[in-house]
C-alpha cells in the first residue's frame, strides 16, 4: 500500500508540475524530444508511468547498468545496484524485448534504457518488500515484543525517505541486505551461543556476512557494518574473560581463562575472516578503478598515471571531494541552512532515540560492586545482560540487545553531519538504522501522545512532499 501511495503521488506530481531540471532528457529517450522517432509506444508508456523514479542520482545508476563506468566521476556510485539492475533485466526477459536480433531483425519493443528503468524500478520494489520483512523479523528477535515489531515494520513502510525507496536508488537494496544481514547474525548468536562449532549458528553468521558483502557493494558506507562483527566477537568471546578475570564481576559465571583464550583465538580467526569478507567490496572497487585509470588500460582522457588519487589508490575519497564537494564540515555554509533544516528532524530523532536508550537502558544495579560507572557503561554497551537475573527486563527498545544498533545509528548520524551533504542524512538513516523505528514504536506503545503525533506528522509530510518534490526534479533529501 505504501508503494502504491508513493507511486500515485509522484505520478500525479510529475504530470501536473513542470520539472525544475530536465537533464535526464539528455540521456533517456522517453523524455528526449530529439529522439521521438526512435521511441516505441511502450517506451512512452514506461517513461510516462515510471520516469519520475529516474531523477537525480538514478540517472547515474541506470547509465552504469547500461555501459559500465565511463568516467572518473561516476565511481562515486557503487556497482551493486547497477549489477542488480542489469541482472534483473536479463532474468526477467526485458533484454529480449530491447534486442533486435532476438526478434528476428524486427524493431525492438522498447529501448534498452526503458528496459533498464523497468528493471531498476522492480529491483527497488522487491528490495523494499524484503527490507520491510527483514525489519519485522529483526525487530521480533531483538525486541522480543510483537507489537513494537509490527509498529516498527509499518513505520518503515511509511518512512520519511519513502520516495527514495521506490526510485532507482540504493536505499531499498541497502536496507534489504543490511537488515537481513543483522537478522542472520542475531539468529546465529542465538543458535550457537558459546559453541563456535555449531554448524547451524555458523551458517547463519556466514549468510549474514554474505549479505553485508552485498550491502557494501551497493553502498560504500556498508563497510561500517563490520562494526557488528567486531562487537559480537567481543561480546561472545572477550567479555567473558574481562568480566570474570579482570573486572571481577560478582555472581558472574567463573570461566577457565586458558580454555577461554583458546576459544577466543578460534573465534578471532572466524570473525577476522568475516571482517575481510564484509569489507572486501569496498577495496575491490578501489582496485578496479586503479586498474582503469592508473595503469593506462582505459581509453578516456583521464587515464594518466599522474591522477592525484593514484598515489593512495582511493578514487572514492578523491571523487567525493573533487566532484561532489564532500569533506569534513565542507557543507557548513550559510547558503546550506535550508538543507540543514530539512535534516534536523531526522538528526533530532536519532539523538532523541540514543538519549532515551542511555537514560533508560535496563541493567543490573551494583553488579560491579564499588564500580557503578563500569556497571552503567557496560549496560550502555549491551554487555550487562545475564538472562538469569529477574531484575533485568529483556524486552522492548531499552533492552540490552538494542545497544549495538543504537551506537551504529549514532556513528552514521555523526558521520553524516560532519562529512556528507547534510540533507542526505534523512534517507541515509532511514535506510540504515532500525533503532529509529524501534524508538518511535516504543513511544506509540507507551501512548506518548504529543511525541507520537509530532513524529507521525513528520513522517507523513515527508512521504507526501518528498514524492512531489523529488518527482518534479526539485532538490530534496
Amino acid at each position: 500500500m505504501s508503494r502504491a501511495l508513493v507511486w500515485a503521488v509522484s505520478f500525479v506530481a510529475s504530470q501536473l508540475v513542470t520539472s525544475y531540471d530536465t537533464s535526464t532528457s539528455i540521456v533517456y529517450p522517453g523524455e528526449d524530444p530529439s529522439v521521438v522517432g526512435a521511441q516505441t509506444l511502450t517506451d512512452a508508456v514506461v517513461w510516462r508511468c515510471f520516469g519520475q523514479f529516474a531523477r537525480w542520482d538514478a540517472a547515474y545508476f541506470l547509465r552504469i547498468a547500461e555501459v559500465g563506468y565511463e568516467y572518473e566521476k561516476v565511481h562515486a556510485f557503487g556497482p551493486g545496484l547497477p549489477a542488480l539492475i542489469a541482472a534483473v533485466r536479463r532474468v526477467t526477459g526485458l533484454a529480449w524485448l530491447d534486442t533486435p536480433s532476438t526478434l528476428g531483425g524486427k524493431d525492438v519493443v522498447l529501448h534498452v534504457r526503458s528496459s533498464l528503468l523497468l528493471a531498476g524500478t522492480l529491483v527497488s520494489l522487491v528490495a523494499f518488500v524484503g527490507a520491510a520483512v527483514a525489519m519485522y523479523e529483526l525487530s521480533r528477535v531483538v525486541l522480543k515484543n510483537e507489537k513494537q515489531s509490527y509498529l516498527a515494520a509499518v513505520l518503515f513502510c511509511f518512512n520519511p525517505a519513502s520516495i527514495f525507496m521506490s526510485a532507482v536508488y540504493t536505499e531499498s537494496a541497502f536496507a534489504c541486505f543490511s537488515f537481513f544481514g543483522m537478522l542472520c547474525f542475531e539468529l546465529g548468536i542465538e543458535t550457537s551461543l558459546k559453541k563456535i562449532t555449531s554448524c547451524r549458528g555458523v551458517s547463519f553468521e556466514f549468510l549474514g556476512v554474505s549479505l553485508f558483502f552485498a550491502a557494501t557493494a551497493v553502498r560504500s558506507n556498508g563497510i561500517v557494518l563490520a562494526g557488528f562483527i567486531v562487537y559480537f566477537f567481543f561480546k561472545r568471546y572477550l567479555w567473558f574473560i574481562c568480566a570474570s578475570n579482570i573486572l571481577r564481576v560478582p555472581n558472574h559465571p567463573a570461566v577457565n581463562a586458558t580454555w577461554e583464550l583458546q576459544r577466543s583465538l578460534l573465534g578471532f580467526l572466524k570473525h577476522a575472516t568475516f571482517l575481510w569478507m564484509s569489507t572486501a567490496p569496498y577495496f575491490l572497487v578501489l582496485e578496479y578503478a586503479r586498474s582503469l585509470y592508473c595503469n593506462g588500460h582505459a581509453d578516456t582522457a583521464v587515464t594518466s598515471p599522474d591522477r592525484p588519487w593514484c598515489a593512495n589508490s582511493n578514487i572514492y575519497a578523491f571523487v567525493q571531494k573533487e566532484y561532489w564537494s564532500l569533506g569534513p564540515f565542507a557543507y557548513y555554509e550559510v547558503k546550506q541552512i535550508p538543507n540543514f533544516l530539512l535534516a534536523c528532524p531526522a538528526i533530532g530523532l536519532s539523538f532523541g532515540a540514543a538519549a532515551s536508550y542511555v537514560k533508560r537502558v535496563h541493567h543490573r544495579p551494583e553488579c560491579h560492586g564499588k564500580y557503578p560507572l563500569i556497571d552503567r557503561m557496560t549496560a550502555f554497551m549491551g554487555l550487562n545482560n545475564r538472562e538469569d537475573s529477574l531484575d533485568l527486563p529483556l524486552v522492548g527498545y531499552h533492552s540490552h540487545r538494542v545497544a549495538v544498533y543504537v551506537w551504529y545509528m549514532m556513528a552514521l548520524t555523526l558521520f553524516g553531519m560532519v562529512v556528507m551533504h547534510i540533507q542526505v542524512v534523512t534517507r541515509f538513516l532511514c535506510a540504515s538504522s532500525p533503532p529509529l523505528y524501534w524508538f518511535v514504536a516504543s513511544r506509540i506503545q507507551k501512548k506518548k501522545k504529543f511525541q507520537t503525533n509530532a513524529i507521525l506528522l513528520y513522517f507523513s509530510v515527508f512521504v507526501v512532499m518528498g514524492s512531489i518534490v523529488f518527482s518534479t526534479f526539485y532538490p530534496w533529501t
